[in-house]
């Protein structure tokens, strides 16, 4: 079989992939090429092979079942700082994982968050080398940079209803965690659904509205939810498909990577035509 190995040492992890070993375990008897992943500008394509072996973070990930075709088959080796989509499921991993769904914000595809607002740059902007060196503690460190108010206009639509304003936070995930947190306690890996989680704007700006912002942050990331909530600031549920009309060009981040967005967003959880194999 012909085979690509991708290895992205810009992940989080990515030093430490030794590539002739995902070699002899996963490609031992292909015929395999190997393109490493050191600069914003390299690039890959999975054009002309039948396996894809990709290493790296969620990001990685996200990547490559963007650009991998129907007909080729694609591992995932996780080795970012968080490797969200792996740990997904808890104690029910396994060594060897099936991904036969995923999530889609029109035409791309997300493994576990497309999310908008507050705090999200954290998972596109933290600095690479920072990530090298201190791991999660690289996150964290600007969570007081990324303390501020966002005002989203937006209209969302699900199979639950209508709903209208300014939000700080817009997030649909497809996991029962995110950046460490695991406040999705409704997830379960063997009846996998998406899940919405919005949060209003406060009412205030400056230091009013960051303490307003303060309590509903609280209640869905600590406090984490066991069954569907529906308050005047917070509001999560599971969602089968959902329509968010935006009313400016708005970033998202999506598996750790930043992509704008503007006008209709179609959500939903789609079957993979093949499964994506998760390995460890």
């Amino acid at each position: 079989m012909n085979c690509l190995v991708v290895v992205n040492r810009k992940s989080g992890n990515g030093e430490r992939i030794d590539a002739q070993s995902v070699i002899k375990r996963y490609a031992r008897s292909d015929q395999v090429t190997v393109k490493e992943i050191v600069k914003d500008e390299d690039s890959w394509s999975p054009e002309g092979y039948e396996k894809v072996i990709v290493c790296g973070g969620d990001g990685t990930l996200m990547r490559a079942a963007n650009v991998i075709a129907d007909d080729q088959l694609l591992l995932y080796v996780p080795c970012g700082t968080f490797n969200e989509t792996a740990k997904r499921g808890g104690k029910k991993r396994r060594k060897v994982r099936k991904l036969s769904l995923m999530g889609y914000v029109n035409d791309t595809k997300f493994t576990y968050v497309c999310a908008a607002g507050s705090f999200t740059p954290i998972g596109y902007s933290t600095n690479e080398r920072s990530k090298k060196l201190f791991k999660i503690l690289a996150y964290l460190a600007t969570v007081i940079k990324h303390y501020r108010i966002y005002r989203i206009p937006a209209v969302i639509e699900t199979e639950q209803g209508r709903s209208q304003g300014e939000y700080s936070l817009i997030m649909t995930i497809h996991s029962e965690r995110c950046f460490g947190f695991k406040f999705n306690r409704m997830y379960d890996d063997d009846n996998p659904s998406l899940y919405m989680l919005t949060i209003r704007s406060p009412r205030h700006n400056g230091l009013i509205g960051a303490i307003e912002m303060f309590f509903p942050f609280f209640r869905a990331f600590f406090i984490g939810f066991n069954r569907e909530h529906h308050g005047k600031k917070v509001d999560f549920r599971p969602v089968e498909n959902a329509t968010i009309q935006l009313g400016q060009p708005t970033d998202f981040c999506i598996d750790g990577d930043k992509l704008q967005l503007d006008g209709e967003l179609k959500l939903c959880l789609k079957k993979l035509k093949r499964n994506i194999y998760i390995v460890r």
